[in-house]
């Protein structure tokens, strides 16, 4: 069974939709599109986890690292259903003594 994010995410956290599709171009300009497969949106969300605690930077930096890049994982995103998603790239700032913040990219896949 896949683990569960859970850690809430920092405000200014954003999602990029990308639908897939396949398109034909003709010699005239004419261009035919359609849906390319069943799940066609790709949604990559940019994580933030600002100011931050040591002990919680290194708690998601354990959970990310335990995936390995590709393990999924499940994840409600803000006024969400929850999916699965796998994170290839994070990283993790040193603010303070007593301060961290980490970024990363969660991308939603269609997994068996």
């Amino acid at each position: 069974m896949p683990s569960t994010f859970t850690f809430p995410a920092s405000y200014g956290t954003s999602v990029t939709r990308t639908p897939r599709v396949k398109s034909v171009t003709f010699g005239d300009g004419y261009e035919q599109r359609q849906p390319d497969g069943i799940n066609v949106f790709t949604d990559v969300w940019s994580m933030a986890f600002n100011n931050i605690s040591p002990t919680d930077a290194m708690s998601i930096d354990t959970f990310l690292s335990g995936t390995g890049g590709t393990q999924y994982f499940l994840w409600t995103p803000p006024s969400g259903t929850e999916g699965k998603y796998i994170c290839k790239e994070w990283s993790r700032t040193i603010n303070t003594a007593n301060s961290q913040s980490v970024t990363a990219t969660f991308k939603r896949v269609f997994d068996l």
